[in-house]
């Protein structure tokens, strides 16, 4: 009745093998995997892009102005549709300064990707760079400086719109609501003559004689 040394080794081996099975269900690169795939595309590309600045600008010890610039420029195409303008039409060359940049950065992608934050890093370090670069690469920095900033302000212009355009739905959401109210509070009967006159009044009613 009792099992053989091979049937204990066997058992011993399923066992051994369940728990590694459980352990390797558990490792925090997979939640973070399924994490990122329930966030949106956008999200994880400019967050990806935030993580290079930060490592190849922000922190490096020796800096590339070409590869800042070039961060950069990823992310301006990435978070900026461009709309051709009728100069864009007409000239037909294809150049970014005869094209419309709308912003398709949300507020709540700004707020989870903190990209805001990190381009403020970038322009103060796109700064300290400047100050000790070489003569020939100054340029280089001072046009990646001015390609942070211009984001900054595209984010902060998109984010401004973004909350009004919200704050005018909730107004008119609340004013649609308390149409719906005042309309359901009058389908009763008024509760005295001047409630009456006043309904009458409120929906355009002819008065033959003042009730």
């Amino acid at each position: 009745g009792n099992p053989t040394k091979d049937e204990r080794g066997k058992s011993n081996g399923d066992v051994s093998l369940k728990k590694y099975t459980r352990i390797s269900r558990n490792p925090t690169m997979e939640d973070q995997a399924l994490s990122s795939k329930s966030s949106h595309p956008l999200e994880q590309t400019i967050s990806s892009i935030g993580k290079s600045l930060l490592t190849d600008v922000v922190d490096a010890i020796d800096p590339s102005p070409e590869r800042a610039t070039d961060i950069l420029l990823t992310l301006q195409n990435e978070s900026c549709k461009q709309k051709p303008t009728a100069a864009a039409a007409s000239n037909n060359n294809g150049s970014n300064d005869t094209n419309d940049n709308t912003c398709i950065v949300t507020i709540a992608i700004l707020e989870n990707t903190r990209i805001g934050k990190t381009l403020t890093k970038t322009v103060k370090a796109c700064k300290r760079h400047k100050r000790t670069a070489s003569q020939e690469e100054t340029p280089q920095w001072e046009k990646a400086l001015e390609l942070a900033e211009t984001l900054l302000t595209i984010y902060k212009s998109a984010a401004d719109a973004e909350a009004k355009q919200t704050a005018i739905k909730k107004k008119k959401s609340e004013a649609a609501a308390e149409e719906a109210s005042s309309a359901e509070s009058s389908e009763g009967l008024p509760s005295n003559t001047s409630a009456y006159k006043a309904r009458l009044i409120t929906q355009k009613k002819e008065l033959y004689k003042d009730p």
